[in-house]
């Protein structure tokens, strides 16, 4: 399997595709707040006091699609002017960027309804 990469944020959930994922075809839509999160992918929580790209702009005004942000327009995650996770961002760059930054990830595993905090890398399959 092909490493999943970064396609779509929602407030503390982080999706990953891989190249025989889908991409929905609503990913034109702006502001990308209008889109729902993708199905079936792989799907991390994470906690970290970094911005999406609709907290630069009022409610509904983000002129930004999934595609836009996919694109390198403008990173799903910055810390200041420094730091941004950009779309395409492999899981592994991901994870050490959220700890990097102070942050957490936790996720789902099929043997429990409850949320572990990620330890160690673990087969992408197991996060689906």
């Amino acid at each position: 399997m092909n490493e999943p990469t970064l396609c779509f944020v929602k407030g503390n959930w982080a999706y990953f595709k891989t190249e025989d994922d889908e991409v929905p075809d609503n990913w034109d839509v702006v502001p990308y707040t209008y889109v729902d999160p993708p199905q079936g992918y792989i799907k991390l929580q994470f906690c970290v006091d970094m911005e999406q790209p609709a907290d630069a702009w009022p409610e509904d005004a983000c002129p930004y699609s999934v595609d836009a942000i996919n694109n390198g327009e403008i990173p799903w995650l910055k810390l200041g002017n420094d730091i941004g996770i950009m779309g395409g961002c492999g899981i592994e760059e991901f994870c050490i960027l959220i700890y990097d930054n102070k942050g957490a990830i936790a996720i789902p595993t099929k043997t429990s309804s409850h949320y572990d905090f990620l330890s160690s890398f673990v087969n992408y399959d197991n996060l689906r």
